[in-house]
Parts: C-alpha cells; sequence; structure tokens
C-alpha cells in the first residue's frame, strides 16, 4: 500500500471499511440463528440416510442435495 498515490490510498481504504461495516451488519442474531437451523436440518437429514454431513465420502452429491432442497 506504501507505493500507492495518496487518493488510491485513501479510496482502498474507504472501500474496506465499507466491506468490514457491511459484514458486520450481515451477521446479526437473528441470521445466525438461521443458518444454525438450517445446519441442524441438514444434519438431522444425513444422519438418518447414514451420511457424513460434510459429504466428503460422495463424489457426485448433487442428487442429495436437490432431494433435501426439496
Amino acid at each position: 500500500m506504501e507505493t500507492l498515490d495518496p487518493d488510491t490510498q485513501h479510496s482502498f481504504r474507504r472501500d474496506f471499511e465499507l466491506a468490514q461495516e457491511a459484514v458486520r451488519s450481515g451477521v446479526t442474531a437473528q441470521r445466525a440463528a438461521s443458518a444454525d437451523t438450517h445446519w441442524e436440518l441438514w444434519s438431522t437429514f444425513c444422519h438418518e440416510l447414514a451420511l457424513d454431513s460434510l459429504l466428503s465420502n460422495l463424489q457426485d452429491p448433487v442428487a442429495l442435495l436437490q432431494v433435501f432442497a426439496h
């Protein structure tokens, strides 16, 4: 960053701060709880089918994901 001209440095820092603010505002307690709920549903689905919830043992998980989404 030190090699950039002052105007470019200022623009970059401003954009970086805006990006950080967007991330902070996007992760609310409600959003985090919603994500947890989705993971719990997914984990239950995989457990019932005796599958790894990370799908590490499947070469093509598309069909499984389609069924879960449905």
